[in-house]
């Protein structure tokens, strides 16, 4: 992979690494997993391999780390970085374990440039909180603050990233499968609809 690369780290929940693809549209994205969330790290490549429902073009590589070990999770992560030319590398540290995040921050202080970035999901709306490493190696925050990431999920590109494809193996007796698609669709509906008013 060449260009802007995103190094994502994969819980169990997909959306925030997923977001944060969405709104810097990276080249491409290696996405460090354990062999627990592996599963969400596939579904998020064959989601990223729909160019079309994406609405953008972006490689991507599966890199299984150890959940819990920083040392062997940080030479395997290096490794992995090493077999690619990134213009940029932008290290999203909002998923994973907290050591998987620790080992992913360990090498990006071992980068030239990079962008660390966090999102926030705690309130109405999603923030970007924007770091780089200064050259004592802390944290320094983007002078600007945290970037606001706008509604950018629709209802198939949730399920899609959660591993279901709406509207395949359902029968007509699948009368619960249709209730949750619908209660699902009128929820982003009234999200959607209260970001507007604000």
């Amino acid at each position: 992979m060449n260009g802007k690369i995103m190094v994502c780290f994969i819980g169990q929940q997909p959306v925030p690494n997923l977001l944060p693809i969405l709104f810097y549209k990276p080249d491409g994205v290696l996405l460090v997993c354990s062999d627990f969330t592996r599963p969400a790290a596939d579904s998020l490549v064959a989601l990223l391999g729909d160019k079309q429902l994406m609405g953008l073009h972006c490689a991507a590589e599966i890199c299984v780390v150890p959940a819990y070990a920083v040392e062997k999770s940080k030479a395997l992560l290096a490794q992995a970085l090493a077999l690619h030319q990134p213009s940029q590398l932008l290290f999203n540290l909002t998923g994973g374990t907290k050591l998987m995040s620790h080992a992913g921050y360990e090498v990006a202080r071992e980068q030239t440039e990079c962008l660390l970035l966090y999102l926030e999901s705690e309130r109405n709306c999603n923030y970007s909180y924007e770091y780089t490493i200064a050259d004592d190696g802390s944290l320094a925050p983007n002078s600007t603050g945290p970037r606001l990431v706008p509604g950018l999920l629709t209802i198939e590109l949730y399920l899609r990233a959660q591993g279901i494809t709406p509207g395949v193996g359902k029968t007509k007796g699948d009368l619960a499968g249709i209730k949750f698609e619908a209660e699902l669709a009128a929820t982003f509906s009234d999200a959607l609809a209260a970001t507007e008013v604000d």
